[in-house]
């Protein structure tokens, strides 16, 4: 990750005979290729900041800085071209084939056709559909899963520099659900895309995001590590969000990149014992089932990165009943 893809300036947000502000004073800064949860309930802001980042919503105030241009001197069609943008209803057109539905915005921005026949091939085996097979299916002959693959598919097809995407798994079912967050975890690895992606389930959120912006009546709660949320919460309302998870539940959404500490120099008789990707519960079981104190992390490449230490487990801390009380 380098310099900032998104910078927000104080953005606020107000619908007309609204009380209250559906975004009140928000300030980010997104790196270029980072994965980032906007996670809150309905009504927290979360939404309706995303449509203000693709400028569906024009800011009452404040400022949204893409690549260092301020949006609002952009033109809204050129702009939203740079951007891949995925809901939960997809948004197919009914009418047109997939190859068609992906191929969209390459031909309105003329790529030839050899370029636009490569790139909607690549897309469809990047998302694990055989182009070969559906490639000329229409969405009712789709599942609800592959149409979302094919969104997802769509969304890139242009090459964008940012990826918005709006509760898009939220109306699969769980074990499909599962599937495309790995799947979506593998093409962010490959790509090194940008995502914001906003959802309401604190374990898509721990899951999927290097970071976690937490959302709460239009304010920006917490903007930090999974780990940082889960263990260090900076505030009342984020203790409450993950009061109700246990520690093991914690120790599950985690993975172990999160706590790793990178190496550089590998000893030559240095053995892999736990994967990056790993949740945490499964390491923590490996520590106690062995005496080692530390374990040599790879990653999906099968290359040692870093190495993670039992002390890592005994500076845990876990809330109960308002206090910090530590596990190990």
């Amino acid at each position: 990750m380098g310099q900032n893809i998104i910078e927000i300036r104080r953005i606020t947000k107000k619908f007309a005979n609204a009380r209250q502000y559906a975004v009140d004073d928000v300030s980010l800064n997104i790196p270029k290729g980072a994965f980032i949860t906007i996670m809150g309930s309905s009504g927290s802001g979360k939404t309706t900041l995303l449509k203000m980042v693709n400028r569906i919503y024009e800011p009452t105030r404040g400022e949204i800085f893409f690549e260092g241009q301020n949006i609002a001197g952009l033109k809204v069609e050129e702009y939203r071209k740079k951007i891949g943008y995925v809901i939960q209803q997809i948004g197919l057109f009914p009418h047109m084939q997939v190859f068609e539905n992906i191929s969209v915005v390459p031909k309105s921005l003329k790529w030839d056709k050899s370029r636009i026949e490569e790139r909607v091939n690549y897309l469809l085996e990047l998302v694990r559909l055989q182009p070969h097979i559906y490639r000329n299916r229409y969405p009712s002959q789709l599942s609800g899963g592959q149409q979302q693959r094919v969104g997802l598919a769509r969304a890139m097809a242009a090459e964008p520099s940012i990826m918005l995407m709006d509760e898009p798994f939220g109306a699969i079912d769980l074990i499909t659900r599962q599937s495309l967050q790995e799947e979506l975890l593998e093409i962010h690895k490959k790509l090194e895309k940008t995502i914001l992606f906003v959802t309401h389930d604190i374990h898509e959120a721990f899951k999927l995001g290097e970071q976690v912006i937490i959302m709460h009546e239009g304010k920006v709660q917490q903007f930090d590590t999974p780990y940082n949320i889960l263990f260090r919460p900076a505030n009342d309302y984020v203790k409450k969000l993950i009061a109700t998870e246990s520690i093991f539940e914690k120790l599950r959404v985690l993975r172990v990149g999160s706590i790793m500490t990178p190496i550089q120099s590998v000893p030559q008789n240095a053995v892999p014992g736990a994967r990056e990707d790993e949740p945490l519960s499964s390491v923590f079981g490996k520590f106690i089932e062995s005496e080692n104190r530390s374990l040599y992390v790879e990653n999906s490449d099968g290359r040692i990165v870093g190495q993670i230490y039992w002390d890592s487990f005994q500076s845990i801390p876990t809330f109960k009943n308002g206090k910090i009380e530590y596990y190990v």
